[in-house]
């Protein structure tokens, strides 16, 4: 039986769970701190006793601290440098971040220091479970303050300061904590801003249910979380595009827009909120974009929210139509050029016929909607912006991807492109991130990252 959430679905159901036994979700900074950081990342000294900041990165023994006072750091692969203008007296010397090894393609030569992150213990060793419906797991997440279903008094008080909402997707290494503690670095005003990160769980790594606020039978609390397929299925990754998980008939998506509707409707708790970002860097950024395209939920049309879509660095985009930028032209391509890619308009490439992936939060959604042109003619309405890294070029993805560019940052120009050619108009925007690559902490930080995030936009690109 499909389970079908509608909006009203997260007002009903008011117990928080709280998860423990999740691998690599954070690991301590030294014995004697109370200090921890994201799994992979590098511990950095600070100038205050057993006070610690995190470098973003997949092991904890490459990342680089660059100063005593742990503000700044490299990743693997990358040196601390730092150069002088002798000619510019009296100014503060460039300090960036420059390959370490000359004959590694893969890194740029240079890129701009991380600004290192740091939250508190309970942000990485608390892990929550979001209700669902009725008998269903719950959607591990990650937040910085506390359970959304919150009962105590000092979390509640932090809810009623909230004026923005962070929902932050992580991308296909399912690090929500990294990007999470990230997150927090870019974030302007952490005390009136809620960061919230999903947790799409892989086979092997799922959390188990420890214990609940409530023994209400609305959810299944005895069970593990919300899991999707990860490395067996058509594709890698199968939350990115909606996919039902493999423990319930539950989409990716459909898990978000509870998320999203429960806070939107709890105007009680939430009574300053106005700001609703859905960010997602790589597979984040292929969620988000095909997200927006889809969702029916509340929050995107309630009158009380501005819900903007970051959509970063996506190996792929979900395109409106069959034309691609070929020969810099959009068109449709021809056979010789789609040759055994039958499958490059189909979903999650595009919204043309074929069910290559099964996806049924794809086919409710354009159903509720009114049909393929609908949903089309909507997607314009929404508050979307596409980041691309300026130096995320390296040679990747799969037929389907490369029908939309050789790599990410000109995929991201041809689709941004071709939303002008649909609508005749360019109503979202896009903005190229400077001296960045293929990191999510970098694209977040940068100047661009923040106007994308908390920005107004008065422009359509910048380049």
């Amino acid at each position: 039986m499909k389970v079908i959430l509608r909006p009203a679905a997260a007002c009903l159901i008011v117990i928080a769970i709280f998860l423990v036994k999740v691998s690599h979700a954070w690991h301590a900074c030294d014995a004697s701190s109370s200090s921890v950081c994201p799994d992979g990342n590098t511990c950095c000294p600070t100038t205050t006793d057993g006070s610690f900041t995190c470098v973003s990165g997949h092991d904890e023994t490459k990342g680089v601290c660059c100063d005593a006072m742990g503000v700044t750091g490299c990743g693997e692969g990358f040196a601390c440098a730092q150069r002088r203008d002798d000619n510019a007296v009296g100014t503060l010397p460039e300090l960036f971040c420059e390959k370490v090894d000359a004959e590694n393609d893969e890194l740029p030569d240079r890129v701009p220091r991380y600004q290192l992150c740091s939250v508190a213990s309970n942000v990485l060793q608390e892990i929550y479970g979001l209700p669902i419906a009725p008998n269903i797991p719950p959607l591990a997440y990650l937040s910085t303050m506390g359970s959304l279903h919150a009962a105590d008094a000092a979390t509640l008080q932090q809810h009623l300061m909230v004026e923005t909402l962070l929902v932050v997707i992580h991308g296909s290494g399912r690090n929500a904590d990294d990007y999470i503690c990230a997150a927090h670095a870019a974030t302007p005003d952490p005390d009136t801003t809620l960061i919230v990160a999903p947790w799409f769980l892989a086979p092997g790594s799922q959390a188990a249910a420890a214990s609940s606020s409530s023994s209400d039978s609305s959810s299944d609390s005895s069970s593990e979380p919300l899991y999707w397929e990860d490395e067996n299925g058509p594709i890698y990754h199968t939350w990115r595009y909606g996919a039902d998980a493999m423990n319930a008939p539950v989409s990716a998506y459909a898990a978000v827009d509870v998320l999203l509707d429960y806070v939107a409707t709890s105007i009680m708790q939430f009574p300053k909120l106005r700001n609703v970002i859905v960010a997602g860097h790589s597979a984040g950024g292929q969620y988000a974009q095909r997200w927006a395209l889809l969702s029916n939920c509340f929050a995107l049309t309630s009158p009380l929210l501005k819900l903007r879509i970051v959509v970063a660095n996506p190996k792929s985009f979900c395109y409106l139509d069959a034309r691609r930028y070929l020969q810099g032209t959009l068109r449709l391509p021809t056979r010789d050029e789609i040759g055994n890619c039958t499958s490059y308009n189909e979903w999650e490439w595009g919204l043309g016929e074929g069910d290559f992936l099964p996806t049924p939060y794809k086919n409710q959604a354009i159903r509720d909607a009114g049909g393929v042109d609908a949903v089309v003619r909507r997607y314009i309405q929404r508050d979307v912006v596409y980041l691309a890294g300026e130096l995320d070029v390296l040679l990747n993805g799969d037929c389907q991807a490369q029908l939309q560019g050789p790599f990410r940052r000109q995929r991201s120009e041809h689709f941004f492109a071709s939303i002008k050619q649909v609508y005749g108009h360019q109503f979202h925007h896009r903005l190229v991130v400077a001296n960045v690559h293929h990191d999510h902490a970098l694209m977040l930080q940068s100047p661009e990252g923040q106007e994308a995030l908390f920005g107004a936009l008065s422009g359509n690109e910048y380049e």
